[in-house]
């Protein structure tokens, strides 16, 4: 038996997909308006673009596995830099990056 789908790495080239896919996201959720899902779409393909090529975001495309690949969802991490602070006992400094799912 064949997977329905594959998962693969995100690319630059796949910035306005994983755009289109936040803005679903974000409707879904009730936290959008018409008016705002074109800047919205805009600003987060422009942002994910630069972000995925520099490895400040990593990201995953599920797609179909047959010819036309159609895509279906997908994943991301944004990392981004830690403030320093103590862990939960206060015995130790965390620095860094952190991932933001």
């Amino acid at each position: 038996m064949t997977a329905a789908f594959d998962i693969r790495a995100a690319f630059p080239a796949d910035a306005r997909l994983i755009a289109t896919q936040r803005v679903a996201m974000f409707r879904d959720m009730g936290r959008t308006t018409p008016e705002i899902e074109q800047p919205l779409l805009d600003s987060s393909a422009e942002y994910l673009e630069k972000a995925l090529a520099s490895g400040e975001y990593a990201g995953w495309v599920a797609q179909l596995a047959a010819s036309p690949h159609t895509p279906i969802g997908g994943a991301g991490v944004q990392f981004r830099p830690l403030v320093p602070r103590t862990d939960p006992t206060g015995r130790r400094l965390l620095e860094g990056r952190e991932g933001l799912i």
